[in-house]
């Protein structure tokens, strides 16, 4: 049976990256970070992790993990072993890469489509909205327009 290529999943599950990636050269690891090019052992695809420590003060200095998965070509992961190539985030992870989601799998972000267009839309409409009602006065039946108004364009 072939195995599926964690670029073709939405969600991948913690303990299926911790049976197929293994770590191929150690870039770089502090006590609070660590970059490494890790293989899928089952595809052959590369990726970049990066991995740091979070410690949240509000529950007495607790330490979590957290994990990035950055898919890489066969010409990064030779510049990166090699030296050649930056990596260090956030500078460096400008496409889709997987990061820690809900139940302890990883989920593709993209950080060059944060915002939708419809989310940019969304929000102008709402300013607009707010301006108006804020010029106006607004009574309770206009606030109910905007919200119903706000919501009709939602659905579209």
């Amino acid at each position: 049976m072939e195995a599926v290529s964690f670029r073709t999943m939405n969600k991948i599950p913690g303990e299926l990256l911790e049976d197929r990636l293994e770590t191929v050269h150690q870039l770089e690891a502090t006590e609070l970070e660590q970059y490494s090019v890790e293989k899928d052992c089952m595809t052959g695809e590369h990726y970049l992790l990066y991995a740091y420590v979070h410690r949240d003060a509000a529950a007495g200095m607790q330490e979590e993990v957290y994990h990035q998965l950055l898919p890489l070509h066969a010409d990064d992961v030779l510049a990166l072993v090699l030296g050649e190539q930056s990596y260090a985030y956030p500078d460096c992870w400008q496409s889709a890469f997987l990061r820690d989601g809900p139940d302890g799998s990883l989920v593709w972000f993209s950080p060059a489509t944060s915002e939708s267009e419809e989310d940019q839309l969304f929000q102008r409409e709402l300013l607009e909205g707010l301006t108006e009602l804020k010029a106006k006065g607004g009574s309770e039946e206009d606030i109910r327009n905007l919200l119903n108004r706000l919501h009709r364009n939602e659905d579209h």
